[in-house]
């Protein structure tokens, strides 16, 4: 792996492995799930389910922040990351069945979703 390519790797998980910006977004999950509780039914089926998958994918994510700093520079992340990836579109999914995107939302791509299965497929297994 090039040294740009482990940076960029490195760039990214400081961005998006950050606890702070992981439990601000935990945060927002727990306040939908108690609006969505007073509703009940279907949408408070489709929230849970978003913050399961995001609690997944937040499973995934923190333990390479926590050994960023350790990764040999070759160590390839795709196949962990495409899983994170994977799991935070099915959080999206989710809470798309309680608040569909508006008009100048964009969907996730059929090109994204087929990057993070592809991806995805290199990750660790998980037994």
């Amino acid at each position: 792996m090039s040294s740009e390519k482990a940076h960029s790797m490195t760039a990214w998980l400081e961005q998006i492995g950050n606890a702070r910006s992981l439990d601000t977004i935990q945060d927002q999950f727990r306040e939908m799930q108690g609006l969505a509780a007073e509703i009940g039914g279907d949408v408070a089926d489709a929230v849970d389910t978003a913050f399961d998958k995001f609690l997944r994918a937040a499973d995934a994510i923190n333990p390479l922040y926590a050994k960023r700093a350790s990764l040999p520079p070759d160590k390839d992340t795709l196949g962990e990351r495409g899983q994170i990836l994977e799991r935070t579109i099915a959080a999206v999914d989710a809470l798309a069945k309680v608040a569909p995107p508006r008009g100048d939302e964009p969907d996730v791509s059929d090109e994204v979703r087929a990057s993070a299965v592809a991806f995805g497929v290199w990750a660790p297994s998980e037994d």
